[in-house]
């Protein structure tokens, strides 16, 4: 505070002596109080839960990845199925299996059941990635024209080639190019062989089988993925996807950026409802319209499981469940579950 003698005080140079300074400081103590609290890793809420606000996300760094937090909108109720009495006792007993036989532990159809898992869950959690990438409207950035894919190499009768599918499209199906479409579809075809053991069986995966076929509306369109997609046994599987028109090369895109996240946060956790759930920071791809995508198998399965999801969890189930019967046959496991 600056006090002075009126008019002497504004003398220059001998105003000096007329005037006089006082500051005056105040200190603040902050207090912070920790409270420390159990937080259960399994448990889906707590009171630290962070609220479903963009906040809360971690986009534009340049030091770190993408991430967005799993938010309640995106989990499906699935308390019908996770609560069920008879998937709970099958839960159990191949708990106890694992827990005796830890040579089980990686085995199917054990792995299917135990330490909390659910038949056919990589399909329930694909699909809610799906929903997360359509409700950020990721796809935009990823350019339709950059989406590639593999053709046999006929001259060199070996090996393959890399083609844009847009410029094939252009060339061979140039219907998939309009809004609508003209009653057909182009399938592309992928092998499932990763269970092969020759040198030959192996390359032929990434390379798809192509075929247009007639697809005239929406429920020909269902009718012809679930039924190229249903399980035919391990020799037999393949992944399909079809394309009419850009709505499905939208969702092809969307597909692509499924494969990236479930790569980016590991296939063996994220696919598991356990570990899909809010609160949870899900690791996002870092897409540019420069980058240049594969069509493969994996992306084909998130296709088929970002549409029929619901079909691809029944028949797992049914499968699931026959396989782990027939193993519990004959054993002490089995008592109660296989003759109740």
């Amino acid at each position: 505070m600056l006090k002075k003698v009126p008019v002497l005080g504004e003398i220059p140079l001998l105003g000096a002596l007329f005037r006089s300074k006082n500051e005056k400081g105040q200190k603040r103590e902050v207090i912070i109080v920790i409270t420390p609290s159990v937080l259960p890793d399994e448990s889906p809420s707590h009171e630290a839960m962070p609220k479903d606000e963009d906040l809360f996300d971690r986009f534009g760094h340049r030091l770190f990845r993408d991430a967005y937090r799993i938010r309640s909108e995106d989990t499906f109720d699935l308390r019908y199925l996770t609560e069920n009495k008879g998937l709970r006792r099958l839960q159990e007993v191949a708990d106890r299996i694992v827990t005796d036989h830890r040579q089980l532990e990686n085995s199917y159809p054990y792995e299917n059941f135990a330490k909390g898992a659910v038949p056919g869950e990589g399909a329930l959690v694909r699909r809610q990635i799906y929903e997360v990438l359509k409700r950020q409207d990721a796809a935009k950035v990823l350019d339709r024209e950059k989406l590639i894919f593999f053709r046999r190499d006929e001259a060199l009768g070996s090996g393959f080639k890399v083609r844009f599918l847009a410029d094939y499209l252009r060339q061979e199906a140039p219907f998939v190019l309009t809004e609508k479409g003209d009653g057909r579809a182009v399938g592309l075809c992928f092998r499932m062989t990763r269970d092969a053991m020759g040198a030959e069986e192996l390359l032929e995966e990434p390379v798809p089988e192509i075929k247009v076929v007639s697809c005239p509306d929406e429920r020909s369109w269902r009718q012809l993925l679930m039924a190229s997609n249903k399980s035919k046994g391990w020799k037999g599987r393949k992944q399909v996807i079809f394309l009419r028109h850009l709505g499905d090369l939208e969702r092809l895109k969307h597909a692509v950026l499924m494969k990236k996240i479930i790569s980016l946060n590991t296939a063996d956790y994220i696919l598991k409802l356990k570990n899909f759930t809010r609160g949870r920071l899900l690791r996002m791809p870092t897409v540019r319209e420069e980058d240049v995508e594969l069509i493969d198998a994996d992306v084909a399965t998130c296709f088929y499981h970002s549409e029929l999801y619901y079909p691809a969890l029944q028949e797992a189930l049914q499968i699931d469940y026959q396989a782990l019967r027939r193993a519990l046959e004959g054993s002490p496991y089995g008592k109660g579950i296989i003759h109740p």
